[in-house]
Parts: C-alpha cells; structure tokens; sequence
C-alpha cells in the first residue's frame, strides 16, 4: 500500500479529499446510532456493549430483545462486535463513536488495499500492466456513496470487505510465488471476511474458477487450490449450519438463521422486468448516487476493452485480477437475486462484491477524461464531488422518534436499574432498547387503538417479568407525538 499512501502524500488535491471526507464524517461519530439501518447498527452495538457489560465469552454473544432470556443468540460472527468491545475495554467507555471510527479506518485501508491490487499486475510475471492509474482508483473511492455510507455506519461492512480483498489479493500472490505463507494468509482472510459477512463469499468466486476451468497449473497446485475453497467453506459451515442452530435451540432466542431460501420462486424473479429495473436501481442509487453511474459504466467497458486488446494470450486476460473482480461483481448480479429474491432493494449491501469494479470503472473514466480534457477534468471531478459531498448531507440527522425518546431517558435513569426488564413500542426492532440501555421485549402496540386491550397486553409482558413499558403516544392522525413510560409492577 505505500505507493497509495504515497499518493496521498504528494497529491494536494487527494489530500483536500480525504479532509473534507473525514470533517464529512465528524457529525457521524458524534451522532447516537440513527438512520439507515439502524435496527441492525444497534443490534451490531449492542453485542459489543453486552460483550463488555455481562462477558467477554467469544462464542456467546448477546442481544438486548432477549425477553427474560439471557441474550445469547445465534448470529452472524461477532468478530466486528468482539474488536469494538476490546476498544470499549481498553479506553473505558462504550461510546458508539468508537465503532463508527472502526468501521472508517477499514473503508480507508480497503480503499488502499483495492488500489494496490490494480497496482498488483506491475511485479506479477503473466500479465501485461493496465493502464489504469491507482491515484484514480482512490478519488474514485473516496467519491463512492456506498463506500461512505458504511464508514460511518456501527456495521461490519468494511471489516468484512478488508478481509476479503486481502485474501482476494494474497490468493493472487500465492498463484504467482505458490508460497505456503500466502496460501495460509489467503485462508484465513477470505474466510474470516466470509464468516463476517456471508455474502462476501463471492470473492472465493476466482478460487473456483481456476479450479475448474484452467487446466495449465500442475496437479498438485490445482488440487491445493481446489483444497483452499474446501477449507474456506469448513468454518462457514460449522458457525452458520452448525453452532448458530444450537445456540437458538439451547438459549430459545431465533435472532438470526441463515435458513434455506424458496430458490424456485426467487428463479421466477428473472423472468419478472420490475425485479431487473429493481436491481439497477438500486445499485443507481446506493452505488453511484446516479451521478456517477456512467462514469462507471463507460470506464468499465473502455478499461476491459484496453486491458483486453492488451494481451498475446486472452486467457492471460481473463486471469488478471481485476478481470476476476469483474466475474465478481456479474455474477455477484446474476446470482444473489436467485438466493435471496428481493432482499437486496431495501439491504443493499448484499451487493458489496460490486463495489471494487465499479471504483474501478468510475476510476479510469476520470483518467480519460484528465488525459483528454485536463481543465475539463478539474471541472467535472469538482462538480461531482460537490453533488456526491451535498448528498451525504441528509443524513446528518438524529430520527425525530430518538429525539422524542431522548426526553423520557432522565425519567427511565431515575426510576428503573440497567437489571429491570422494558417491553418498549418497537416493532421488534433493537433501536429503543439500546437507546434506553435497558434489556427486555421489543413488540408493536401502534395497532391496539383500545387503552383496555393495551392494558391486557401490558399485563401478560408483566406477568412474564417487565417492570416497566414504553409507548408511543400518537396524535389525532396517527403520527408519532412522544414517548411515555408505564410501571407494570
């Protein structure tokens, strides 16, 4: 990474970028949990939180909408809620600042990290160099909504991403110098990103590719790469299969399960048109905040073309890593809708095997556009970065229902313990609980219009062992107007 580092160093323009991109982060550090994805920021939180304030056992993490339980629920691997809690521990204080900081220096590093593997090509015996510029590669990064979006975010999207472009990039390493070091660190890197964040497994898409389809290798190094898959998979399967089961049957709390998907009818989806604008939506919007959408679909085209026109022997094309991140990210497309059907519009992060190459494509456009038109690049990378930094603004921002709920916190301090079980309006989300620091149920009241049915409601949580509940308190047309706090005892 020390020629990206270096860029960074010499070029004044990628300095400004990478100030106003950390002053445009500042308010997110500050900020409680809130906005996108919030349900799963504070779930993420308060794992770290519990693994801290009840036990530091790995392999029991813990939930606040636990009931009367004792939390501990099968869920995806807490490596990214277990180094948040070490951080908690070690500078005593759980702010939540501390993870949104984690999760801003793995967005950076993996911006470093893609761009040394465009770079990488440049010592590597069987490919010709690319053309392309990796100080671009990082103003394309550092311009990419999705990449912003997850570094100020309490999630372990860019730990997992980390992860899986250094094993992605020591696989290639151990192909050209077949070293054991490599193959072990590749190991353990794409499967640790894998475990993180099941859909990252699409970067151990090359592995399976060279192993089936290229017959140049020696036998014995196409069998260790067949091995390295096999072994990539040993560990997913044991947690996801195996241990996050047992949890939820031994601790009666079904948090997460990776479960099996209806691929029949997810299938029938290709056949349905809205699915397909669906999908380019979204990556329009959370991938290239339209903007930047042909910016990455022309640099693509004209990147793949060059570097294709550039090789003797075309298998040598498709072997290049960034070639491989383009298999990637296709199929990435053309697979995730037949596992998980539409999930992908409102988690838009399942799609994040797609976001290197589109760095990349956004990346060699703007390098065109400087070799060509000099001034005119200056002008359209300032307007784009205006639009792409304004469109960060709207989520500087505390919801109105936290706001609400920050009026009754002095009330729940004052009259209740951390140890005193809430049912709280909800809807089974995490968010009122961790915003309250208090354990229990999280349920949906709004549609009991009746005080008598609610109170009966109220009843059974208290027979169950809630000392208190918070409600909403709706207005005359049925919007949010505050927060009240009952004692059920």
């Amino acid at each position: 990474m020390i020629n990206s580092i270096n860029i960074i160093v010499k070029d004044n323009f990628v300095k400004c970028l990478i100030i106003v991109y950390f002053l445009l982060h500042i308010p997110h550090f500050i900020l409680p949990l809130s906005g996108g994805h919030r349900w799963r920021q504070t779930t993420t939180a308060s794992v770290s939180r519990n693994y801290v304030n009840e036990s530091l056992y790995f392999f029991h993490p813990r939930i606040d909408v636990r009931g009367d339980k004792t939390g501990i629920a099968g869920m995806e691997f807490p490596f990214y809620n277990y180094l948040v809690s070490i951080i908690y521990q070690l500078l005593g204080s759980t702010w939540v600042g501390f993870g949104k900081s984690l999760s801003f220096v793995f967005a950076i590093l993996s911006l470093l990290l893609l761009s040394k593997i465009v770079g990488y090509h440049e010592n590597n015996s069987y490919v010709d160099r690319t053309s392309l510029n990796i100080f671009f590669v990082i103003i394309s990064g550092l311009l990419s909504p999705y990449l912003f979006r997850f570094s100020s975010r309490f999630m372990p999207e860019t730990l997992a991403l980390f992860f899986s472009l250094l094993g992605f990039y020591y696989y290639y390493l151990y192909i050209n110098d077949k070293s054991l070091r490599y193959y072990i660190v590749c190991w353990f890197c794409l499967t640790l990103g894998t475990l993180i964040r099941p859909y990252f497994i699409f970067f151990g898409l090359p592995i399976l590719s060279r192993f089936l389809f290229f017959k140049g290798d020696p036998i014995r190094i196409r069998l260790l790469i067949g091995l390295l898959g096999f072994l990539i998979l040993i560990p997913f399967y044991i947690w996801y299969y195996q241990y996050v089961p047992y949890l939820n049957n031994r601790y009666g709390i079904v948090y997460f399960n990776l479960g099996v998907y209806n691929y029949r009818d997810n299938l029938l989806l290709y056949l349905n048109p809205f699915m397909w604008m669906g999908l380019l939506n979204t990556i329009m919007k959370y991938y290239t905040e339209y903007v930047l959408f042909p910016f990455a679909i022309i640099g693509i085209y004209k990147y793949f073309r060059a570097s294709y026109s550039s090789v003797n022997k075309k298998l040598e094309f498709f072997l290049k890593p960034v070639s491989q991140l383009l298999f990637v990210g296709i199929l990435t497309l053309l697979l995730l809708p037949s596992i998980i059907g539409e999930y992908y519009i409102l988690h838009y992060y399942y799609l994040a095997a797609i976001f290197p190459i589109f760095t990349i494509g956004i990346g060699y456009s703007l390098q065109l556009i400087n070799i060509r038109y000099p001034i005119g690049y200056r002008v359209i990378l300032s307007v784009i970065s205006v639009i792409i930094f304004v469109s960060f603004f709207h989520t500087f921002r505390l919801d109105k229902d936290l706001i609400l709920l920050k009026r009754i916190l002095p009330e729940i301090e004052q009259n209740s313990k951390e140890s005193d079980l809430f049912v709280v309006d909800d809807a089974g989300s995490s968010t009122y609980l961790f915003f309250i620091n208090r354990k229990g149920w999280s349920v949906d009241f709004t549609s009991i219009k009746s005080e008598s049915l609610l109170l009966e409601e109220l009843i059974k949580y208290r027979d169950k062992g809630a000392k208190f509940a918070v409600i909403k308190d709706l207005d005359p047309g049925e919007n949010l107007c505050g927060f009240r706090m009952l004692r059920l005892e």
